[in-house]
């Protein structure tokens, strides 16, 4: 039996397993161990837990096999809470998927099974069912898991207090891929992009002056969207989706068949159904303006110049005695296409 415990409360980057084996059938002799990773917060969860204890029961009986005979017979049943766990031990074979979560313990784990001293079955256990019912009420496989929960909680705790786990690299493993000094788990081009947008990210919000005359003494996370949009260009348009369902999207307007559709084009493209949305959004915003309690001249000026979409100067919308009449100009240096 094993089992993984994972208690984000008391560390969201620890992931322990406990295994047990028991012999059910002669001796009744039992044996335990626990392990304990120090992971990330980004591979560390319940299923990276779970499989860690697939691994760990995988290991012991390689070593309980070594130097024995082995009866082609000889067919152990290993039971588990995880129904992943479960899947992939019974197909050991089967490929995994390019966006499989864990991939690396898995594609581990997978590697274990097969090369196994013994053919083994594995099947499912309802977890925590001490919760619902007495001891005496749970079956032999019911209080084994129970007792792997508690291992492993026992051991979460013990290793967290005197800060000591187990090596992230597992013996053996033949490929291991790290970015920024962590272990990839799961889809390499997640993990490479994830790293490089939070570098741009950081890149982009740190000034605390973006443009001559507008300071900002703080960075909200949409505004930190909105600021990686302008700089990359990636908008919701289809000259982008095209990259991404290429098969179900078209390089082009589909107002006009412009070739290929990109921001500029949908800004200033004059469409009456596409202007009668951009109109919309522009009373959005005033509306939402005004539960702000943004003053109505400011929110009045930011309206006509945005439904003038380029066509218009913010300064030639206020005189040069309005107290915003330094921001339009500054508006206006930058352009209505760096702030649309």
């Amino acid at each position: 039996m094993s089992d993984g415990a994972y208690e984000p409360l008391l560390a969201e980057d620890v992931c322990p397993c406990a295994v047990v084996v028991m012999c059910l059938r002669i001796t009744g002799n039992k044996a335990s161990l626990t392990w304990v990773e120090h992971s990330d917060r980004v591979s560390a969860d319940n299923y990276h837990a779970e499989i860690l204890g697939g691994i760990a029961l995988q290991m012991l009986v390689k070593v309980a096999c070594e130097g024995k005979y082995i009866s082609p017979s000889m067919s152990p049943r290993f039971g588990c809470d995880s129904k992943g766990v479960v899947h992939h031990g019974n197909h050991p074979w089967r490929p995994l998927p390019a966006n499989q979560s864990q991939a690396d313990v898995l594609r581990y784990y997978q590697n274990l099974v097969r090369n196994c001293p013994m053919k083994c079955k594995m099947y499912h256990v309802h977890g925590h069912m001490d919760r619902y019912l007495s001891r005496h009420e749970l079956s032999p496989s019911e209080i084994l898991n129970c007792d792997c929960d508690k291992l492993a909680g026992d051991a979460l705790r013990w290793a967290v207090e005197h800060n000591c786990y187990i090596n992230r690299f597992l013996p053996g493993e033949d490929i291991v891929v790290s970015v920024s000094g962590c272990k990839v788990t799961g889809l390499y081009e997640w993990a490479i992009t994830r790293h490089w947008g939070k570098k741009l990210d950081v890149r982009i919000t740190t000034p605390k002056i973006l443009f001559p005359g507008i300071v900002l003494t703080s960075c909200p996370e949409m505004f930190s969207v909105w600021a990686t949009k302008q700089v990359s260009g990636f908008f919701g348009n289809n000259h982008l989706m095209n990259h991404i369902i290429a098969c179900h999207t078209v390089d082009a307007c589909p107002n006009c068949g412009c070739h290929p559709e990109r921001p500029q084009h949908i800004i200033f493209y004059r469409d009456p159904a596409r202007s009668a949305v951009f109109n919309s959004l522009v009373d959005r915003l005033v509306e939402w303006l005004a539960t702000q309690r943004t003053d109505a001249s400011l929110a009045l000026l930011l309206s006509e110049y945005l439904c003038g979409r380029g066509d218009v100067l913010m300064s030639s919308l206020c005189t040069p005695r309005s107290q915003y009449y330094d921001l339009a100009e500054v508006v206006d240096s930058l352009g209505f296409r760096n702030r649309s």
